[in-house]
């Protein structure tokens, strides 16, 4: 009677226990599977921040070209700048492509190749304007364009915005938890006669 009752009992036995496993497996697959999703919405997110510091710097640049004359640097000089900051705002234009998606792919643009379907996305519009702005700069070399200047800072600042938002979720956040102060807190006001503080 107890030799029965154990073999019978055997089976469910092993069925719970195969169960227990089985679920066991299952939680570990989910916070696998949810592991590596993190993983790889964070390195989305440093590749994007990545990319973004180059634009940052481009934008800079072309704001400052803006100024630039060819009474400062000569005419080859000048021309040569300019054609090597148009490459790398094309670049860094595409190189956005490979993150931020046309909006409308499929019902704008079906006659361009897929990447260049669509909307443009925002994020992409300050590189596009620099792009521009420093491609007519050639018929106005012979004089500094402030005015230029200034709405390519603009763009520039439109472009950290938008930046700081994209990243901010994943990199910001993660990079700063453990400091409550980030970046030492509200700065001071500060005008051309300020001095940097002795103490931190």
């Amino acid at each position: 009677m107890e030799t029965t009752t154990a073999i019978h009992g055997l089976p469910w036995a092993e069925m719970a226990i195969a169960g227990t496993q089985a679920l066991i497996a299952l939680a570990l697959v989910g916070l696998t599977w949810k592991h590596h999703s993190t993983q790889m919405r964070t390195q989305r997110a440093l590749k994007v921040h990545e990319w973004g510091n180059e634009c940052i710097d481009i934008l800079a640049e072309a704001d400052h070209f803006c100024i630039l004359t060819t009474k400062v640097c000569g005419d080859a000089a000048y021309e040569g700048r300019r054609i090597e900051l148009l490459r790398r705002l094309s670049a860094l234009i595409d190189r956005g492509r490979m993150f931020f998606e046309n909006e409308g792919r499929r019902h704008y643009g079906q006659h361009k190749l897929p990447a260049y379907r669509g909307f443009r996305p925002k994020i992409l519009d300050p590189l596009v304007a620099a792009y521009l702005a420093v491609e007519t700069l050639v018929t106005r070399a012979k004089s500094s364009d402030s005015e230029r200047k200034e709405r390519l800072v603009d763009w520039r600042r439109y472009f950290v915005s938008v930046l700081q938002v994209e990243v901010n979720p994943e990199w910001l956040k993660k990079a700063t938890r453990y400091n409550k102060e980030n970046g030492g807190g509200a700065g001071d006001p500060i005008d051309e006669h300020s001095k940097a503080p002795s103490d931190i």
